[in-house]
């Protein structure tokens, strides 16, 4: 229905538009003949006199035709960049509720089930619905300190607590924590000729942990990750490639977006907001992100990170 609503918006523009030109066009031949007619039988003499006395409203006509074109496609941009967003963001509503939803009842469940006294005599049980409770507590309380630094970075009110960090013991951390989750073998490959980069360990930390958990999410039979530093200049670059589906080519220039999601065939979860976390914690860092990929190959994520505090 939308999409209808638009192409009949497009056609009323472009047939209004193109009636005022051909007014306009019809009014400067018409004068155009007068002068013909009633003046020199020279048709450049006749012309140059038609252009002498008319100019200024010749002009003025070009230029109101090229600000009434211009300004109807960027209202006609803006018009349908409004409405992606709109539908972006209710998606990302719908999609907040669905995921949020599905903890809360996990966690109402495990309660009520541990209040009930039915798992006293079961030790093994009860302890695995307080694991139960525990890690879907954590789970939203991620999801809101995310979404809380996103607005931080995006207003620039986030204070970075700025160090030496040490880069292999920091992704072990984030790895050891996805080993516990996955069930398929996950294979990773160091290659780091740089051992330390300069920032804020925790939300560096959080740029790993979404880079792996694209990994996971994005995965084949076997996740294979590879990890590379080196030092290039006042930067230190840190790559992460796995061997998951890749992403398409049209849509690398678009996935450090608010709310991106590339397409996948299967139905992956997620907010479309890791990738745009982590793109905004390397703008907080001065430093930057790029990716490369190729579809049903790899996907690398290569992060630079200054060596000093630039000034």
């Amino acid at each position: 229905m939308h999409i209808m609503k638009s192409k009949i918006y497009r056609i009323i523009v472009a047939v209004a538009v193109m009636a005022v030109m051909l007014l306009q066009v019809a009014w400067m031949a018409h004068t155009f003949m007068l002068y013909s007619t009633g003046g020199s039988d020279d048709v450049a003499d006749s012309f140059v006199a038609f252009f002498y006395d008319n100019w200024l409203l010749i002009v003025a006509s070009v230029f109101t035709d090229v600000a009434i074109v211009v300004g109807l496609i960027e209202h006609i941009r803006f018009a349908e960049k409004r409405k992606k967003l709109d539908d972006i963001r209710r998606d990302f509503s719908s999609t907040m509720i669905h995921h949020m939803k599905s903890p809360l009842s996990s966690i109402i469940m495990g309660v009520n089930a541990l209040k009930s006294g039915k798992l006293d005599e079961k030790p093994e049980i009860r302890k695995r619905y307080f694991v139960l409770v525990e890690n879907e507590a954590e789970h939203l309380l991620e999801l809101t300190n995310r979404l809380l630094s996103i607005s931080k970075l995006e207003s620039q009110n986030l204070i970075l607590s700025m160090g030496d960090v040490e880069l292999r013991p920091m992704i072990e951390d984030v790895l050891e924590k996805y080993r516990a989750r996955v069930k398929k073998s996950m294979i990773v490959n160091y290659k780091l000729n740089a051992h330390h980069i300069w920032g804020d360990r925790e939300f560096v930390k959080e740029v790993f942990v979404n880079l792996v958990d694209n990994a996971v999410k994005y995965s084949r039979d076997e996740i294979e990750i590879v990890v590379e530093s080196s030092t290039e200049h006042n930067f230190t670059r840190v790559t992460v490639r796995d061997n998951g589906q890749g992403i398409k080519r049209e849509e690398l220039p678009f996935v450090f977006d608010k709310y991106a999601r590339a397409a996948s065939p299967a139905n992956v979860p997620g907010f479309g907001l890791g990738l745009y976390y982590v793109y905004q914690v390397m703008a907080a860092h001065q430093g930057r992100v790029t990716v490369d990929s190729r579809r049903g190959e790899f996907t690398q994520f290569n992060l630079f990170f200054p060596n000093r505090v630039l000034e």
